[in-house]
């Protein structure tokens, strides 16, 4: 039996279609995840750190309720603000499932080889010469 061309396109598009579903299940799963920011606090008048101080903040994740979890005072002002990255972070799951969304279109409404169109997947030896 020779192989056929249409189960090999068969079985590579299972298998994007399983890729893609697995991205937005992994972005689905991100999305609901709070993450630590890291800011610095001002230098002290006159003093040249190489190394600032540092706060860290749980905030909360990018979509969803919650709230700025950090020290309610700190020695010096907070350089910045908190978890000021959540609507670049929304944006990039937007990007993200809007790839994926595009990609299940394109693989599922490719049009299909059928068997009848197929012709055998044959290889031919070189011709010695």
């Amino acid at each position: 039996m020779t192989p056929n061309y249409a189960d090999a396109v068969f079985k590579s598009r299972w298998f994007a279609v399983a890729l893609l579903i697995a991205f937005g299940l992994s972005i689905a799963f991100w999305v609901t995840r709070s993450w630590t920011d890291t800011k610095p606090l001002a230098p002290p008048p006159g003093v040249r750190q190489q190394n600032p101080d540092t706060v860290k903040f749980q905030c909360p994740p990018p979509w969803g309720s919650g709230s700025i979890v950090g020290p309610k005072t700190t020695v010096r002002p907070v350089v910045g603000t908190p978890c000021d990255q959540r609507s670049a972070r929304r944006n990039l799951v937007f990007a993200d499932l809007a790839i994926a969304g595009i990609g299940l279109a394109f693989v599922s409404t490719r049009r299909r080889t059928h068997d009848s169109d197929a012709q055998p997947l044959l290889v031919t030896p070189p011709v010695a010469g």
